[in-house]
């Protein structure tokens, strides 16, 4: 892209690689074609097409774990799109939300425990949680 004007653009706490599958994955939902995708010096740039514009989308590592996207809609080589813009970031960010979701559902749950119903047992709670039996503090008064 010529210039340094960037239609929206939006920073999020994943990785490059992390941000890059969300937005082919946004583009895929829109059905927005991907015509190229090449390595830039700080992430990925990915150009595509729909309708009678062009969509450049560049992705920057700030961190190891930050990540820029920034989108620029162009319609009829003049025109700004920035309702399109908006939706693609819009898009990518529920993407990554999907993503983080499936994560924590594939995640195992707490492991829970249980003890003997004997005096001073603890009842049943999940294992990372450390609590002093009721027993113990009957004994304290």
């Amino acid at each position: 892209m010529t210039g340094s004007y960037w239609a929206i653009g939006l920073a999020v706490t994943a990785p490059v690689e992390t941000l890059e599958a969300a937005t082919l994955q946004a583009l895929k939902r829109m059905n927005i074609a991907v015509k190229a995708r090449e390595q830039t010096e700080g992430g990925l740039k990915i150009t595509a097409e729909a309708g009678d514009g062009d969509i450049d989308i560049e992705l920057d590592r700030l961190t190891r774990q930050t990540a820029r996207i920034r989108v620029d809609a162009t319609v009829k080589w003049v025109f700004k799109d920035r309702v399109t813009a908006s939706e693609i970031i819009t898009q990518t960010a529920r993407a990554l939300d999907d993503q983080a979701r499936l994560a924590r559902a594939l995640q195992p749950s707490a492991t829970w425990t249980a003890a003997p119903r004997t005096p001073g047992a603890r009842a049943i709670i999940p294992a990372a949680i450390n609590v002093e039996p009721v027993s113990a503090a009957v004994k304290a008064r």
